[in-house]
């Protein structure tokens, strides 16, 4: 596909994440929008697995490295799929839950924390895949559905899964984050 069709299908496919109101404050949409998320990351060849030993769960995608035999760089990409509530609702000039256009730009609860965030980067991924094949370096995505309410059973799945959520670099969100994640002890630093 061309990279204006990769943007056109991920603008199609953000709306119906943003529509997923995906409130954890309110459990709302919580297991809906992991799976959405779960279909997603295998619809662009990613192995992905939903994580319920807590009540929020966690979404895990992996993408192997083009020579997945070489010890290759892994890099990790932090992400939330919960959002805050969007009450009041009379504050909003369009539905909170439907991603509109406004000034060449994208609103919708959510959009830039961070649901437009994770969006920006499969596109970036799926485009990069269609031109090369498999990036050379070894792509992990971690989603969580709780951090709007304190990343609650986070540290669970970072003890049970530290193997699998192993990585030389995270990108946290929107970007860089002036933090340390320390794998063997399981703690933000």
């Amino acid at each position: 596909m061309s990279k204006q069709t990769n943007i056109e299908t991920f603008q199609e496919k953000l709306a119906e994440y943003i529509h997923l109101s995906s409130v954890s404050a309110q459990y709302q949409n919580i297991p809906e929008t992991a799976e959405f998320l779960k279909t997603t990351f295998e619809s662009l060849g990613g192995q992905a697995q939903i994580f319920t030993d807590e009540k929020y769960p966690l979404v895990f995608a992996d993408f192997p490295a083009k020579d997945a035999a070489r010890n290759q760089t892994t890099v990790l990409f932090y992400n939330h799929y919960d959002v805050q509530p969007a009450e009041p609702y009379d504050l909003w000039e369009s539905d909170p839950w439907t991603l509109t256009r406004k000034d060449g730009k994208l609103i919708a609860r959510g959009i830039a924390d961070c649901k437009g965030d994770l969006f920006v980067r499969l596109t970036a991924l799926k485009n990069y895949i269609d031109e090369n094949g498999q990036p050379p370096v070894h792509i992990k995505f971690l989603v969580e559905g709780a951090e709007e309410i304190a990343s609650q059973g986070l540290e669970t799945y970072f003890k049970k899964y530290a193997e699998l959520f192993s990585t030389d670099l995270i990108v946290w969100e929107s970007g860089a984050k002036k933090r340390t994640w320390t794998i063997s002890d399981y703690r933000w630093q």
